[in-house]
């Protein structure tokens, strides 16, 4: 239909946001947060949640230092190390490095189609010089005739035979026809 909804959720803390948007994304809603450095340490929970669970979300991290304790805070690239292996550990997430605004805009664009193609959450690796500091860049174009790509879907008629089948087993679900990079090209079913 074409027709585009949004949400717009404002979290408490931390930790009630990264949760929001690991749900959202697992209930088929493009989501992403963004983060200022620190709070990437409290989401490694919920981000290895994401990578096993295999929900595709997007993290944008303005990396900067220290807990924000009403001190001057300053650029930093400290979280890079913590974002490729965000969790508790047997996980390794896509990063995204923008130089430029520009680059921000479209690899936030660019960060939920990889998201959802691989089925994995996505981190954007800012720092606090590009979200805070003026810059001269291009101007930043938009394609309205943009095609999402979102990966692997279950048609209405493979819904519809899950739907169908008695218990929902694996052995009844059908198969995907894009294998899943974590499977070595290997066919699997769906979830």
């Amino acid at each position: 239909t074409r027709k585009t909804y949004y949400g717009i959720g404002q979290a408490g803390e931390v930790l009630r946001a990264i949760g929001m948007v690991v749900g959202v994304s697992r209930n088929g809603a493009r989501a992403s947060r963004a983060m200022g450095g620190p709070g990437g340490s409290l989401m490694n929970e919920f981000l290895g949640h994401g990578y096993f669970a295999e929900v595709p979300t997007v993290l944008i991290d303005v990396q900067r230092t220290g807990p924000s304790t009403g001190r001057p805070t300053r650029t930093q690239q400290s979280d890079i190390l913590l974002a490729a292996y965000a969790s508790h550990g047997d996980t390794k997430h896509p990063l995204l490095f923008p130089a430029s605004p520009k680059e921000c805009f479209e690899m936030t664009a660019d960060a939920f189609d990889l998201a959802e193609g691989l089925q994995t959450p996505v981190i954007m690796m800012s720092d606090l010089d590009l979200g805070m500091n003026d810059h001269v860049t291009d101007p930043l174009v938009w394609d309205d005739a943009n095609e999402y790509k979102r990966g692997k879907v279950l048609t209405s008629e493979q819904l519809t035979a899950i739907a169908a089948s008695s218990v929902g087993t694996r052995a009844s679900l059908p198969a995907m026809s894009d294998p899943s990079p974590r499977t070595n090209g290997k066919e699997r079913a769906t979830r």
